[in-house]
């Protein structure tokens, strides 16, 4: 299965501390672009964006109003320099400063240079490109505490230095510290399915959803790396930057008061989780040889679960505690070669849940034998206690009529019948049954998905 790709790979013209230490305010600049002018359109880099910033400002101590964002057409080369200076000129020595790029990126072998490939660059125009050697002008010019750069793209290593740790955590965080953290090398990284997230955001929010202390961006950077690194072939890069400001220190991200972890009486359900709703979609009557679509909603806020939803379609909701992570699986009970049904997905099983909408889960289910059967939904809270991962299962059973042949509908209108002819009035002969045409299964779609950018002889797309 091809995925799109974050970056357009080699560029060839002639080819076309502790308690004392005072606190300043944390600033966030977060850019993604999916719908390129001239770029091949990428899936998921906005929504990496945007939940990247919601959950910075929901968990950890990032407040809206000292965030900005840069999404598709806003993302223009002018408007990311201006966005970019503008962050030099607010952010003071006692700030700190996270930024993240998400989008394609390219790099030119004969110049040896990484670049951001903004929403409005002309394809092979590399004057529209924005080069590291001007991302580093503005690093350097930043002068804050901390800033951490993250960039899910295509990216060039000249930035990063080699790391040597400073020491225990209060002279990290006292000491200036200048980070990045990338999704690749040199090499083209994927975007993942769309409506997901790429490999590299999908580790990087995991992580930091399922933190419960302090986390230093070493540790996060080690844990990104590693995690990737072992479902994949790309390998992120995690140092400090070779920009000026860097003193050997760390950024530290923490947690929101009402996310700490608290004592160890504290009760499970204070570590992340809350009440929210779930909406669930299965047919109660199927037929066999036919694909089903079920489909299951989570959102923290219930009012969601009924948005663009067909209110003739059979559902159920509920009252559930759920998290920021959650796993949702439909399963057939019935195992060693005996199941009633073949179930596919084109969802991940694991999936964070939209602060500001519902997360949603589709299933594609084929009954097999005639008969009634148990489908099995099951849905995982999963939630970090004492550093540690755990899950809680809620287990819920569907018995479904799988009928050799549906029932053909009959339609409201008096004196008709479908799939009869009939001549009404008093005399009226005998139905004459009319064929019946088979039923028409529409053959699975192939599993596609772009790619961000593209290599260096490949042709537009």
């Amino acid at each position: 299965m091809s995925q799109p790709k974050r970056g357009i790979g080699a560029y060839h013209p002639d080819q076309g501390p502790g308690s004392g230490l005072a606190r300043g305010k944390n600033y966030l600049l977060a850019i993604g672009i999916d719908k390129y002018l001239h770029f091949p359109q990428l899936n998921n880099a906005v929504r990496d964006a945007e939940t990247f910033a919601a959950l910075l400002q929901e968990r950890y101590q990032f407040d809206v109003r000292n965030t900005e964002v840069l999404f598709n057409e806003h993302a223009t080369e002018r408007q990311l320099i201006f966005k970019l200076r503008d962050m030099a000129r607010l952010v003071t020595p006692e700030d700190n400063l996270i930024i993240y790029f998400s989008g394609h990126g390219a790099f030119d072998d004969v110049l040896n240079e990484g670049y951001w490939i903004p929403v409005d660059a002309e394809r092979d125009a590399i004057e529209d490109f924005v080069p590291n050697s001007k991302i580093h002008t503005v690093l350097n010019a930043i002068h804050s505490r901390h800033t951490f750069l993250i960039i899910d793209s295509c990216f060039s290593g000249s930035l990063f230095m080699q790391y040597r740790s400073a020491g225990g955590e209060d002279r990290l965080e006292a000491l200036p510290s200048r980070w990045g953290l990338s999704s690749g090398r040199n090499e083209v990284v994927p975007d993942g399915p769309s409506g997901e997230h790429s490999p590299f955001a999908e580790s990087l929010l995991k992580q930091l959803t399922l933190n419960e202390g302090e986390l230093g961006v070493g540790e996060l950077c080690q844990r990104v790396v590693e995690s990737v690194a072992a479902r994949s072939q790309q390998i992120p890069r995690g140092e400090p930057l070779r920009v000026d400001g860097h003193e050997g220190g760390q950024f530290f991200f923490r947690l929101r008061e009402q996310h700490k972890s608290g004592d160890a009486k504290q009760e499970p359900a204070a570590a992340g989780a809350t009440q929210g709703g779930l909406l669930y979609s299965i047919p109660r009557a199927m037929e066999v040889g036919q694909e089903s679509r079920c489909e299951v909603r989570v959102a923290f806020d219930k009012a969601f679960l009924m948005k663009d939803f067909d209110p003739g379609k059979e559902s159920k909701v509920r009252d559930i505690r759920i998290s920021n992570l959650m796993q949702v699986e439909l399963l057939d009970p019935l195992l060693g070669g005996m199941g009633a049904f073949t179930i596919r997905t084109i969802s991940s099983a694991e999936q964070f849940i939209d602060p500001g909408d519902y997360t949603q889960w589709i299933f594609y289910v084929k009954a097999l034998l005639a008969g009634n059967h148990p489908l099995v939904l099951k849905v995982t809270v999963i939630e970090t206690m004492d550093g540690r991962e755990r899950r809680k299962d809620m287990v819920m059973e569907e018995t479904i009529q799988v009928l050799s042949r549906m029932p053909l509908e009959e339609p409201e209108t008096e004196g008709f019948v479908s799939g009869y002819s009939f001549t009404l009035g008093p005399e009226a002969p005998a139905a004459e049954a009319l064929p019946q045409p088979a039923p028409f299964a529409p053959p699975a779609p192939p599993a596609q998905h772009p790619s961000r950018g593209r290599t260096a002889n490949q042709e537009s797309e």
